[in-house]
């Protein structure tokens, strides 16, 4: 972890505007390979190339943003075969991962390793004296967890909604597959799952951007727990 000196290099560091945290929790397992059922029908390209439009529209409207632009970070963890971490940056140096679909869906295992990023950065920022919005976790899933053990996978979804019921973050699952959705409602998430057709990702994204990049009011906030 940087110490408050080292926070001081670069300007994502330097800047000491209070800060919006935005992590991308992003499926790329080998289900993502598969077509989504969107309206009844299959849609015309795979479910990973949804999420790699997502997320282009959603760098393309935050770095629109001039707030977000110069007060927002973007952070992205993937998961399929294994769960990898991009750093937090400035939405302008965020490059939109490639995803490669391959593997289980470890959600339990993305779902701890967002939270223990999210929680390091929220760290560093208090360590500089920093102040910071709650943060966004957007979950981007065809919907159904496979490949982890129920009672991890049960154990990381309490994590996660305790630290959203504590107020430490908030969680906005979005789902590509009318057919799976069931499965990000049942996570029991605050927000309830978008639903993406075949139409409606720049409507989602123009909706989702304008309220990750809006201020909410500052409040003291708790961190959420390490996981063990």
């Amino acid at each position: 972890m940087k110490t408050a000196s080292q926070l001081s290099d670069g300007p994502q560091f330097a800047n000491p505007t209070k800060r919006q945290l935005v992590e991308f929790i992003v499926d790329a397992s080998g289900s993502t390979a598969n077509k989504a059922t969107l309206n009844g029908q299959e849609d015309s390209v795979p479910k990973i190339d949804r999420f790699a439009e997502g997320l282009l529209l959603a760098k393309k409207y935050l770095c629109g943003n001039q707030w977000f632009a110069s007060s927002g970070e973007i952070a992205t963890i993937t998961f399929g075969s294994s769960v990898r971490s991009i750093p937090f940056q400035s939405v302008t140096g965020w490059d939109v991962p490639a995803l490669q679909p391959d593997g289980a869906t470890p959600t339990g295992a993305a779902l701890n390793a967002a939270l223990d990023h999210v929680l390091e950065r929220m760290l560093e920022l208090d360590a500089a004296g920093t102040l910071y919005y709650t943060p966004y976790l957007m979950l981007l899933s065809d919907g159904v967890p496979y490949g982890e053990h129920a009672d991890y996978l049960r154990a990381a979804v309490e994590r996660a909604r305790d630290a959203e019921h504590s107020g430490n973050v908030t969680f906005l699952p979005i789902g590509v597959d009318e057919t799976d959705c069931g499965h990000l409602t049942a996570l029991g998430f605050r927000t309830p799952p978008e639903i993406v057709s075949r139409t409606s990702w720049n409507e989602v994204f123009v909706r989702v951007s304008v309220r990750i990049s809006s201020p909410e009011t500052q409040r003291s906030l708790a961190v959420p727990t390490t996981n063990s």
